[in-house]
């Protein structure tokens, strides 16, 4: 198998499609590219997150899901490396459609408590940085520190969507906002 085909078997089974008829082949190269993938390459299903299906290839990690939203590329010693983040357009028989791809380094995945969630929080808010998806599972360690590893709802407070996703996000901005005043 060719290394394009290794990238769009990946993205039909990733959203269940039978063939892909057209693709943007110098986004796919890029991705090739990046991830150093070879012909003989080790790709590992990870899982499926909410939004996208993840894989282990070599020592990076390929998403591949819904559109992106926001392709910025937040760098933070709280927040995972991320390599790329961008939208393919392919078409197939019966419609055209944005995937979402992103590429970042491999991190551990660990149990944290909910005070250590509300450091990195509060750490990336001193530096005018929102997480709205405050959770332990998109948490995870590399380097020697916890990191956010799913970067869809990081953003810069300039660009802060407009709702919350889950308690803890309510909670901490209530308690960041608290002991801020003081």
């Amino acid at each position: 198998m060719d290394k394009v085909d290794i990238i769009l078997n990946l993205i039909k089974e990733s959203f269940n499609l039978d063939e892909i008829k057209d693709y943007d082949l110098d986004k796919i190269n890029l991705i090739i590219k990046i991830l150093d993938i070879k012909e003989d390459s080790k790709i590992i299903k990870l899982g499926n997150g909410t939004y996208s299906n993840v894989y282990k290839i070599g020592n990076k990690v390929l998403k591949i899901g819904l559109a992106k939203i926001d392709l910025d590329i937040i760098k933070h010693k709280r927040i995972i490396e991320v390599y790329l983040k961008t939208n393919i357009e392919i078409k197939t028989k019966s419609m055209n459609m944005n995937v979402g791809i992103e590429i970042q380094e491999v991190a551990e995945m660990v149990k944290t408590s909910k005070n250590n969630l509300y450091k990195i929080y509060k750490e990336l808010r001193d530096d005018g940085i929102i997480w709205q998806d405050v959770k332990e599972s998109n948490v995870g360690v590399s380097n020697n520190n916890l990191v956010v590893i799913d970067t869809d709802f990081l953003s810069f407070e300039s660009k802060k969507m407009s709702n919350c996703l889950n308690v803890l996000d309510d909670e901490f901005e209530k308690l960041y906002n608290e002991n801020k005043e003081d």
